[in-house]
């Protein structure tokens, strides 16, 4: 019965095209785009399809049976596999829905071309409508776009030049300081020549007495007596590394023996820039360009680079060091004895230990400059827009909800993911390169058994900047849609509006 009922409903729709088609065309251009009218004409009573691979009778075409095996004489039926069947939508928008589609009983057309006539309610002039005031809107929200962005433009250019003429200025300081820092060297190691020409002295000097002492007292004390009396008196003890190893356990937030640049990023003392956050770059130039650390590398390499910032040590008295043997292990704390040289050579100490000192101070200074230098090229050099309208988003990050995670963008810097309750971040990729309106980050943190994270960013014009859309449609990569005046089109047509609303009427 049901087969029956759909065979009917095939026929009666056959007729219907064959005596008044809905959209007023003759018969054989139903389901035939306007445009596409020369290719069904009638060449003698023949019609040739269209790859060129066949020829039949022109009352064929649209009979309900296919004949051309690229199913171009059924425009308007079913009867072909692949065939496509053009709905016109006067008063909305033309469109192609698949011919297998037609008389279906189900309207795919708002013009209802696609089914017999009657079936279907014409809906195109109220979707037109709707159309047209939602362009009208998205105009007007791409004009008010067009304005934010103009003010981007300004702010980009200002920033652009205040950090160029930064970088220029830090560029000749940079040579001034490397050129004291030279001399700072030289002088540095003619101080710790006449200082070690004066301990040895000292030293000679000492030992000599301490022989006569001996001579004086072997006579009296037994020989193993006096030699470890004047073994002790050798002892000037080891260097004070207290400071060092309180810093390193106040920056090992994990206690896991290791000082990673996560573990930095947290302290604002690295913060070079003042921008409010310190950034994996700006972490890894103190750490000497390493990632992560020892406490064996942190004495002997980072601490040189860290020890002029970092106000940690000594804040919280709680902080516990482990005490250290002589072997690296753990024993009790070491303090420098001092030893009492002479006037002469208690100068030259002097004066070595301050050339040392101003020595270490120009070079911080110059690996603080380093630093700043290296974030000034990447904003100066970078690719922030033609008028560097996107440089005002440099620096700022966007965040974005859902049920599971909480997502942030930082553009130009990073892209990171935490649970929606908080714990820890996870990078989802580091700024990499524009891909036409696309940003793309990677080498973010690499999924278990799988490859590195990254993100791809789609820019859409908006009034506002607005993290709208995350998502990932293939293991460690995502997708991110934000919304941004920065990516807003310029040169949009003044007239636009007008043009659309003519194009509307003209349809109807």
């Amino acid at each position: 019965m049901q087969y029956q009922a759909i065979l009917f409903h095939g026929l009666a729709f056959l007729v219907i095209i064959l005596v008044n088609p809905a959209t007023g065309v003759p018969p054989h251009l139903h389901g035939v785009e306007p445009t596409r009218y020369s290719l069904y004409k009638n060449n003698g009573g023949k019609f040739y399809c269209h790859d060129g691979n066949g020829l039949i009778k022109f009352d064929k075409v649209n009979d309900d049976y296919c004949d051309c095996k690229d199913s171009s004489d059924e425009p308007g039926t079913s009867a072909c596999p692949a065939g496509r069947f053009y709905c016109e939508n006067i008063g909305h928008r033309g469109r192609y829905v698949p011919s297998s589609r037609v008389g279906d009983t189900i309207c795919d057309c708002c013009d209802g071309s696609d089914e017999p006539v009657g079936s279907c309610e014409n809906s195109c002039r109220l979707l037109g409508m709707e159309s047209l005031r939602k362009r009208q809107a998205d105009y007007e929200l791409q004009k008010q776009g067009v304005q934010v962005k103009l003010r981007y433009k300004k702010e980009g250019k200002i920033i652009h030049e205040k950090k160029l003429l930064r970088k220029e200025e830090i560029e000749v300081e940079l040579d001034e300081q490397r050129g004291l820092l030279e001399a700072a060297a030289t002088a540095k190691e003619e101080a710790e020549v006449v200082e070690k020409e004066a301990k040895e002295k000292f030293d000679k000097l000492k030992e000599e007495r301490e022989k006569d002492e001996l001579n004086k007292e072997s006579a009296e004390v037994p020989v193993d007596k006096v030699l470890e009396k004047s073994e002790k008196k050798k002892d000037t003890g080891k260097v004070d590394k207290d400071e060092v190893d309180e810093a390193f356990y106040e920056l090992d937030d994990n206690s896991d023996g290791l000082i990673t640049v996560d573990e930095v990023t947290s302290v604002a003392d690295f913060d070079v820039n003042d921008d409010g956050e310190t950034t994996a770059e700006e972490a890894e130039s103190y750490m000497g360009g390493l990632t992560e650390v020892n406490r064996d590398d942190f004495r002997d390499y980072v601490w040189e680079y860290m020890k002029h910032v970092y106000k940690g040590v000594g804040e919280d008295d709680d902080v516990d060091i482990p005490e250290e043997q002589d072997d690296g292990e753990v024993v009790g704390e070491v303090k420098e004895t001092e030893e009492e040289f002479d006037e002469e050579t208690q100068l030259a100490v002097e004066a070595a230990t301050t050339a040392r000192n101003h020595h270490k101070e120009i070079e911080s200074k110059v690996n603080q400059l380093d630093t700043e230098l290296r974030e000034l090229k990447k904003v100066v050099e970078g690719d922030h827009g033609g008028d560097y309208e996107f440089l005002p988003l440099r620096g700022q990050c966007f965040e974005l909800s859902t049920a599971e995670y909480t997502y942030r963008l930082c553009p130009f810097d990073k892209v990171v993911q935490s649970g929606a309750s908080g714990g820890s971040e996870t990078s989802l990729g580091r700024w990499g390169a524009w891909e036409d309106d696309t940003m793309v980050y990677k080498d973010g943190l690499a999924c278990w058994n799988g490859p590195s994270r990254s993100t791809r960013v789609q820019l859409v014009c908006g009034v506002d900047n607005q993290l709208r859309e995350a998502s990932e449609p293939s293991r460690c990569e995502y997708n991110m849609v934000f919304h941004t005046p920065a990516v807003c089109k310029d040169n949009l047509p003044p007239l636009e509006l007008d043009k659309l609303t003519t194009e509307f009427h003209e349809e109807l």
